[in-house]
Protein backbone atom coordinates (compact mmCIF):
# COMPACT_ATOMS: atom_id res chain seq x y z
CA UNK A 1 0.00 0.00 0.00
CA UNK A 2 1.48 3.11 -0.95
CA UNK A 3 0.39 6.33 0.39
CA UNK A 4 -1.97 8.68 -2.20
CA UNK A 5 0.37 10.99 -2.78
CA UNK A 6 -1.59 13.03 -5.96
CA UNK A 7 -4.38 13.12 -2.98
CA UNK A 8 -2.31 14.27 0.08
CA UNK A 9 -0.66 16.99 -3.18
CA UNK A 10 -4.26 18.38 -3.91
CA UNK A 11 -5.69 18.59 -0.26
CA UNK A 12 -2.59 20.62 0.03
CA UNK A 13 -2.99 22.88 -3.08
CA UNK A 14 -6.61 23.18 -1.75
CA UNK A 15 -5.97 24.04 1.54
CA UNK A 16 -3.25 26.52 0.53
CA UNK A 17 -6.25 28.71 -1.29
CA UNK A 18 -9.34 27.99 0.33
CA UNK A 19 -10.52 26.93 3.56
CA UNK A 20 -12.14 23.91 2.74
CA UNK A 21 -12.22 20.65 5.54
CA UNK A 22 -11.06 17.43 3.49
CA UNK A 23 -10.97 13.96 4.20
CA UNK A 24 -9.22 10.87 2.87
CA UNK A 25 -10.63 6.93 2.91
CA UNK A 26 -8.10 4.88 1.35
CA UNK A 27 -9.93 1.39 1.17
CA UNK A 28 -6.43 -0.31 0.37
CA UNK A 29 -5.84 0.25 4.07
CA UNK A 30 -9.36 -0.72 4.64
CA UNK A 31 -8.69 -3.97 3.23
CA UNK A 32 -5.63 -4.43 4.91
CA UNK A 33 -7.23 -4.26 8.25
CA UNK A 34 -10.17 -6.60 7.96
CA UNK A 35 -9.54 -10.31 9.45
CA UNK A 36 -11.97 -11.73 6.91
CA UNK A 37 -14.43 -10.41 4.31
CA UNK A 38 -18.07 -10.83 5.14
CA UNK A 39 -19.07 -9.30 2.14
CA UNK A 40 -20.45 -10.98 -1.07
CA UNK A 41 -18.78 -8.62 -3.07
CA UNK A 42 -16.62 -5.32 -3.08
CA UNK A 43 -19.51 -3.25 -3.53
CA UNK A 44 -21.19 -4.61 -0.64
CA UNK A 45 -17.94 -3.93 1.47
CA UNK A 46 -17.63 -0.40 -0.30
CA UNK A 47 -21.41 0.67 0.36
CA UNK A 48 -21.14 -0.86 4.24
CA UNK A 49 -17.96 1.34 4.77
CA UNK A 50 -19.68 4.38 3.37
CA UNK A 51 -22.64 3.95 5.40
CA UNK A 52 -20.72 3.99 8.87
CA UNK A 53 -21.60 7.31 11.16
CA UNK A 54 -18.21 8.82 10.41
CA UNK A 55 -18.84 9.11 6.90
CA UNK A 56 -22.73 9.47 6.99
CA UNK A 57 -22.96 12.54 9.16
CA UNK A 58 -19.56 14.23 7.25
CA UNK A 59 -22.11 14.81 3.82
CA UNK A 60 -19.17 15.77 1.57
CA UNK A 61 -20.04 18.16 -0.78
CA UNK A 62 -17.72 16.98 -3.20
CA UNK A 63 -16.35 13.32 -3.50
CA UNK A 64 -13.40 12.48 -5.41
CA UNK A 65 -11.99 8.95 -6.40
CA UNK A 66 -8.72 8.07 -7.48
CA UNK A 67 -7.84 5.02 -9.81
CA UNK A 68 -4.79 4.95 -11.34
CA UNK A 69 -4.65 1.46 -12.80
CA UNK A 70 -7.11 -0.22 -14.77
CA UNK A 71 -7.06 -3.38 -12.43
CA UNK A 72 -9.31 -1.04 -10.29
CA UNK A 73 -11.60 0.31 -12.93
CA UNK A 74 -14.92 -2.28 -11.73
CA UNK A 75 -13.96 -1.22 -8.31
CA UNK A 76 -14.27 2.81 -9.52
CA UNK A 77 -17.01 2.09 -10.76
CA UNK A 78 -18.71 0.65 -8.29
CA UNK A 79 -17.51 2.91 -5.67
CA UNK A 80 -19.17 5.48 -7.42
CA UNK A 81 -22.50 3.87 -7.36
CA UNK A 82 -21.93 3.30 -3.64
CA UNK A 83 -21.19 7.26 -3.58
CA UNK A 84 -24.40 8.23 -5.16
CA UNK A 85 -26.29 5.93 -3.46
CA UNK A 86 -25.60 7.12 0.01
CA UNK A 87 -24.48 11.11 -0.72
CA UNK A 88 -26.98 12.00 -3.45
CA UNK A 89 -26.53 15.69 -3.48
CA UNK A 90 -22.68 15.60 -3.46
CA UNK A 91 -20.83 16.06 -6.67
CA UNK A 92 -19.02 13.12 -8.18
CA UNK A 93 -15.92 13.42 -9.74
CA UNK A 94 -13.01 11.06 -10.52
CA UNK A 95 -9.27 11.15 -11.92
CA UNK A 96 -5.80 9.39 -11.97
CA UNK A 97 -5.20 7.06 -15.58
CA UNK A 98 -8.15 5.05 -15.48
CA UNK A 99 -10.16 8.03 -16.00
CA UNK A 100 -7.87 10.25 -18.50
CA UNK A 101 -8.01 7.09 -20.79
CA UNK A 102 -11.18 5.30 -20.47
CA UNK A 103 -13.80 7.81 -19.73
CA UNK A 104 -15.55 6.70 -23.17
CA UNK A 105 -15.57 3.60 -21.30
CA UNK A 106 -16.42 4.78 -17.90
CA UNK A 107 -19.26 7.10 -19.48
CA UNK A 108 -20.82 4.15 -21.32
CA UNK A 109 -20.72 1.87 -18.16
CA UNK A 110 -22.02 4.46 -15.58
CA UNK A 111 -24.24 7.61 -15.36
CA UNK A 112 -22.88 8.16 -11.57
CA UNK A 113 -20.10 10.44 -12.43
CA UNK A 114 -20.72 14.43 -12.73
CA UNK A 115 -17.14 14.81 -14.53
CA UNK A 116 -13.81 13.06 -14.82
CA UNK A 117 -10.64 15.17 -14.57
CA UNK A 118 -8.31 15.17 -17.26
CA UNK A 119 -4.28 15.68 -16.18
CA UNK A 120 -3.32 17.18 -12.95
CA UNK A 121 -6.22 17.75 -10.50
CA UNK A 122 -4.57 20.45 -8.00
CA UNK A 123 -5.72 23.35 -10.46
CA UNK A 124 -8.86 21.70 -12.09
CA UNK A 125 -10.27 20.93 -8.45
CA UNK A 126 -9.54 24.11 -7.08
CA UNK A 127 -11.62 26.07 -9.29
CA UNK A 128 -14.63 23.63 -8.76
CA UNK A 129 -13.99 24.39 -5.47
CA UNK A 130 -14.24 27.72 -5.95
CA UNK A 131 -17.50 27.60 -8.72
CA UNK A 132 -20.84 29.03 -7.37
CA UNK A 133 -22.27 26.52 -9.75
CA UNK A 134 -20.47 23.70 -9.92
CA UNK A 135 -23.02 21.61 -12.86
CA UNK A 136 -22.20 24.42 -14.78
CA UNK A 137 -18.66 25.28 -14.36
CA UNK A 138 -17.78 21.29 -15.19
CA UNK A 139 -19.32 22.05 -18.73
CA UNK A 140 -17.15 24.82 -19.45
CA UNK A 141 -13.91 23.82 -18.15
CA UNK A 142 -11.60 22.26 -20.47
CA UNK A 143 -9.75 20.00 -17.88
CA UNK A 144 -13.35 18.02 -16.83
CA UNK A 145 -14.94 15.50 -19.09
CA UNK A 146 -18.40 15.42 -18.89
CA UNK A 147 -20.56 12.63 -20.27
CA UNK A 148 -22.34 15.46 -22.38
CA UNK A 149 -18.94 17.10 -23.50
CA UNK A 150 -17.70 13.49 -24.29
CA UNK A 151 -20.53 12.45 -26.48
CA UNK A 152 -19.97 16.00 -28.32
CA UNK A 153 -16.69 14.62 -29.30
CA UNK A 154 -15.13 17.77 -27.33
CA UNK A 155 -11.34 17.99 -26.62
CA UNK A 156 -9.94 18.95 -23.45
CA UNK A 157 -7.06 20.20 -21.76
CA UNK A 158 -4.50 19.57 -19.51
CA UNK A 159 -4.43 22.40 -16.60
CA UNK A 160 -0.55 22.12 -15.50
CA UNK A 161 1.12 23.52 -12.31
CA UNK A 162 4.57 24.50 -14.30
CA UNK A 163 6.17 25.60 -11.05
CA UNK A 164 6.46 22.80 -8.80
CA UNK A 165 6.90 25.01 -5.70
CA UNK A 166 2.89 26.45 -5.90
CA UNK A 167 2.58 22.97 -4.09
CA UNK A 168 2.93 22.98 -0.63
CA UNK A 169 4.12 20.28 1.41
CA UNK A 170 2.13 17.02 1.30
CA UNK A 171 -1.20 17.19 3.30
CA UNK A 172 0.21 14.54 5.67
CA UNK A 173 -1.88 14.89 8.47
CA UNK A 174 -5.17 13.11 6.21
CA UNK A 175 -3.70 9.79 6.94
CA UNK A 176 -1.96 7.36 9.52
CA UNK A 177 1.73 7.14 8.30
CA UNK A 178 2.00 3.86 10.19
CA UNK A 179 -0.59 2.40 7.99
CA UNK A 180 1.76 2.49 5.35
CA UNK A 181 4.19 0.25 6.43
CA UNK A 182 1.92 -3.11 5.34
CA UNK A 183 3.68 -2.22 1.65
CA UNK A 184 5.37 -5.86 1.27
CA UNK A 185 8.19 -4.42 -1.36
CA UNK A 186 8.78 -1.81 1.07
CA UNK A 187 8.63 -3.78 4.37
CA UNK A 188 10.79 -6.63 3.24
CA UNK A 189 13.20 -3.55 2.05
CA UNK A 190 13.70 -2.17 5.41
CA UNK A 191 14.03 -5.47 7.12
CA UNK A 192 17.62 -5.43 5.37
CA UNK A 193 18.58 -3.46 8.49
CA UNK A 194 15.97 -3.98 11.24
CA UNK A 195 14.19 -1.02 10.68
CA UNK A 196 10.44 -0.92 10.67
CA UNK A 197 9.23 2.06 9.59
CA UNK A 198 8.40 2.98 6.01
CA UNK A 199 7.56 6.67 4.68
CA UNK A 200 6.59 7.85 1.50
CA UNK A 201 7.96 10.44 -0.99
CA UNK A 202 8.10 11.54 -4.17
CA UNK A 203 10.84 13.52 -5.87
CA UNK A 204 8.58 13.68 -9.89
CA UNK A 205 5.08 14.44 -11.13
CA UNK A 206 3.63 11.28 -12.28
CA UNK A 207 5.18 8.06 -13.54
Amino acid sequence: TDMPLGALSMSAYLKKHVSVETRLLDFNVVLNKVDDFPCESFADFFRAVLSRREWKDYDPTIIGISALFTPSYHNLIDIGQCSREIFPRAVIIAGGGVPNNLFQEIFRDSTLFDALCYGEGEKPLLALVQANEKPQHLEENPSWITPAKARAGQSFQHDFIENLDEIPFYDYSLLATDDYGLNPALTAYAGVNEKTHNFHVMTSRGC
